[in-house]
């Protein structure tokens, strides 16, 4: 008994000094963590992968579906009255007849010209102007602002699907905001001259500084033979290009070279454009006759039947825009704001953002200059909106790049709440639910033409009566 009580004893007092002793860790294999260490092990930034994009997919395909909806449907669209004089005078030049010499309108030649080709490529017929619109204009236009807001660092699948959304964005702005009276303008084309500046001005740096020079200088040239007001669109263009290849010098002197050689070479590219279309008219004996019509009589046109009456009156106007647009302004330019203000924001984004609202800000000039502020007009800033969206969308992609997955689902709910913004309202939805109604008598009509008066709005006229009056006006002279 006294050797067994000895025993514990020698147990218990072993038990006691091991539990007084610090005890040392055991070890772990190599790779393990610890509870206390850390919960979570680090993550890798996930790339964008396409495997797992179910959401943008959705996303995507309405949009797709939306603009290819309002892209078909505008196939169908008649002429507006402007439309059908411009057509007019494209059909007169095609047998011969010289604007402004034999037919008259206040625009620039390059609206008629652009009429010309659709009838001579077409055929005669509103199907003409609308496949022309949206096959040479509103597409390029998206595909060209898709591609100058293209993340550089994101992976093919991204990339791709980048290019589709901003092109089906652009294209759902363009005919879910305005109808058949506003599609097929001179504003339409100045979206493309648009698109192709603001390209030149965000790859700057990309290319030598003449070659940018000269780009820029024939959209200034395509802008005045479509739209002379719309040059501002270009000219802040060549202003953004001008401030990013400033001199390291800041003196006045140095600032006038650069100024003056990039003036030089801009011009140079603007009258490759204007000086052989002013030397046909004047070996058709028409320019005098162009000059008339564009400097005096438009001049005149200008200085009456303006909707703005007051400095306040084209505030207000301008104001209107926003629910024009459906609010899309105010969501992309507040966002461009903001994110011009984050610090964290890359340098390439920035100057993107910094472009696009001196594009927006020079529509806004452009339209307001005309002091008419016609719904039409706003189509000039159809560019600048489509570019600030796709900045914000490459903007988005290169964080999710080195943030993880974690922040996905954003570009779908910028995607889906464009989507929503631009189908509540406009006049090309109203002209979607007219086309749907008519869809039985238009399968069972040869011709388009026979549309013509279930789009007409009463005191407008379409491109029948117009040939009508044209006819007539023949006659009697």
């Amino acid at each position: 008994t006294l050797d067994r009580s000895s025993a514990a004893s020698d147990v218990y007092k072993r038990q006691c000094w091991s539990g007084s002793k610090r005890r040392k860790k055991p070890a772990q294999p190599q790779g393990q963590v610890t509870g206390r260490e850390t919960s979570t092990p680090e993550r890798e930034p996930a790339r964008y992968a396409p495997a797992s994009q179910l959401e943008h997919r959705v996303a995507l395909g309405a949009l797709v579906v939306g603009a290819l909806l309002f892209a078909v449907v505008s196939l169908t669209y008649p002429h507006g009255r402007d439309q059908a004089t411009h057509g007019y005078i494209g059909l007169r030049w095609l047998e011969g007849r010289i604007p402004y010499r034999d037919t008259f309108d206040i625009k620039p030649p390059g609206v008629f010209f652009a009429h010309t080709v659709a009838y001579a490529v077409f055929g005669e017929s509103m199907l003409a102007l609308r496949a022309l619109d949206l096959l040479v204009s509103v597409l390029p236009t998206g595909l060209v602002l898709a591609f100058a807001t293209l993340p550089q660092h994101a992976v093919n699948a991204a990339r791709t699907r980048h290019v589709v959304r901003v092109t089906a964005f652009h294209t759902l702005t363009y005919f879910g905001t305005f109808d058949y009276w506003c599609t097929g303008q001179s504003e339409t084309w100045c979206c493309l001259v648009a698109s192709v500046a603001i390209h030149a001005a965000v790859t700057e740096s990309r290319h030598p500084r003449a070659r940018t020079a000269f780009v820029l200088g024939l959209a200034l040239g395509g802008m005045l033979l479509f739209k002379p007001p719309a040059v501002v669109l270009v000219l802040a263009c060549i202003a953004f290009v001008l401030h990013a290849q400033r001199p390291p010098e800041r003196s006045l002197g140095a600032w006038f070279r650069h100024v003056s050689a990039f003036g030089a070479v801009s011009a140079a590219g603007a009258g490759l454009v204007v000086l052989p279309v002013l030397a046909y008219f004047a070996l058709h004996r028409s320019l005098g006759a162009m000059f008339d019509v564009l400097v005096v009589t438009t001049a005149r046109y200008a200085k009456t039947g303006s909707s703005a009456a007051s400095l306040v009156d084209s505030i207000g106007e301008i104001f209107m825009m926003f629910a024009t647009f459906n609010g899309l302004p105010l969501l992309l330019l507040a966002g461009a704001v903001v994110r011009l203000k984050n610090a964290g924001t890359h340098e390439s984004s920035r100057r993107r953002y910094r472009l696009g609202l001196m594009v927006f800000a020079g529509a806004v000039v452009a339209v307001g200059a005309q002091r008419k502020f016609f719904l039409y007009h706003w189509v000039l800033a159809v560019p600048a909106l489509t570019f600030l969206a796709g900045s914000a969308l490459a903007d988005l992609l290169e964080t999710i790049d080195t943030n993880g997955k974690e922040r996905r689902s954003l570009p779908t709910q910028i995607t889906v709440l464009a989507l929503v913004l631009l189908l509540v309202g406009g006049d090309g939805t109203d002209n979607v639910l007219r086309v749907a109604t008519l869809l039985p008598e238009l399968a069972s009509t040869r011709k388009l033409e026979a549309l013509d008066p279930a789009f007409v709005d009463p005191g407008h006229y379409h491109v029948n009566e117009y040939r009508t009056i044209a006819r007539h006006v023949a006659r009697v002279s």
